[in-house]
């Protein structure tokens, strides 16, 4: 292996790497340059279509619910008679 300059330096790299990201990506300089020319759009039809798939994945959940339910209602009855 290394000697223990080696192991210093890959510790000093391993400490001030996460440090130094963390401070730089949450500069507001940072964000402000890509930022600016964002705009949450304001789309009916993307809201009309996001509201659809939310009531279908509703729909789809509230199924299997139900068919769970009902397996335990025949197990349980099953496991009553026998």
């Amino acid at each position: 292996m290394g000697g223990w300059r080696m192991e210093t330096f890959r510790m000093l790299i391993y400490v001030t790497f996460p440090v130094g990201s963390f401070w730089l990506y949450n500069q507001p300089q940072f964000y402000n340059k890509f930022m600016d020319n964002w705009t949450i759009p304001n789309d009916k039809k993307n809201n009309e279509l996001i509201k659809k798939y939310i009531e279908e994945m509703n729909a789809v959940k509230r199924k299997k619910e139900y068919e769970d339910f009902l397996r335990d209602q025949v197990f349980f009855k099953k496991f009553l008679l026998a």
